[in-house]
């Protein structure tokens, strides 16, 4: 497996991954990088976070797993479809729509997302902790964990799955 570390190398900018055609995971965290141009189509795991990033556009479609938190990405639009697991805690995100029907696992805390709806049905980790939610709606049926303390203004969880679902 390929593997790219650059964690704490003080790099700046864009990083072009042109010449990491056989790159399978990337590692750049904590850096004051603000995006990624020439991404290649064998990544499958990138953690970004601890950065300088706002927009994560162009991802590749068979990223499976990303790590973008700390850092100062408002919305994540148009996410690999073959993503499974996001990590996307501690930055300025105020929605999550059209999340990849493959995603399995969702950490989204600390943000300022008030609505999470529409969650795609193969999700069972949802932690969406510390945001501004108002409601929950139809939770997905096969949800195993569900994490949702510290959004204040929460007023409603509506799904037909609460009983199979630990809270942590």
């Amino acid at each position: 497996m390929n593997i790219l570390k650059l964690n704490h190398h003080n790099l700046k900018g864009i990083l072009d991954l042109n010449e990491y055609s056989n790159l399978e995971q990337l590692e750049c965290i904590k850096n004051e990088l603000e995006g990624f141009i020439n991404i290649q189509d064998k990544l499958k795991m990138l953690n970004c976070s601890m950065n300088n990033i706002v927009t994560l556009d162009n991802l590749n479609s068979g990223l499976e797993i990303l790590i973008c938190c700390g850092n100062k990405i408002i919305s994540l639009n148009n996410l690999p479809i073959n993503l499974i697991k996001l990590y996307c805690e501690y930055n300025y995100i105020i929605q999550l729509d059209y999340l990849p029907e493959n995603l399995i696992e969702l950490y989204c805390g600390h943000n300022q997302i008030v609505k999470l709806d529409n969650l795609p049905n193969q999700l069972i980790i949802i932690d969406c902790e510390a945001n501004k939610l108002i409601d929950l709606n139809n939770l997905p049926f096969k949800l195993l964990k569900l994490n949702y303390s510290n959004n204040n203004d929460l007023k409603k969880i509506k799904s037909t799955c609460m009983k199979n679902i630990t809270i942590f």
